[in-house]
């Protein structure tokens, strides 16, 4: 019996190996634009205008050809609205 599962329990070992290796993990820092985006969101939504436009600014530094920068820009128009 023992020789029986161990010959089974074999062939799906190997596929859950296989399927663990095609599985795609991002990169470390992946996460991080969008991360650096949802903050300064964050902040202007809670009012923190002064602290939003500089995360604004800062994601558009270091994020300057991600797919959110035009929300970025508009979210430092609006923080800069608020302030004045």
């Amino acid at each position: 019996m023992k020789k029986l599962l161990k010959v089974r329990t074999l062939p799906v070992l190997a596929a859950l190996m296989l399927c663990g290796a095609l599985v795609r993990v991002p990169a470390a820092g992946a996460d991080t634009a969008v991360d650096d985006y949802n903050f300064a969101a964050w902040l202007y939504n809670n009012g923190k205008y002064d602290v939003a436009v500089g995360s604004y600014e800062t994601f558009l530094k270091n994020h300057a050809t991600h797919e959110k920068v035009p929300d970025a820009r508009f979210g430092l128009a609006q923080s800069l609205f608020q302030l004045n």
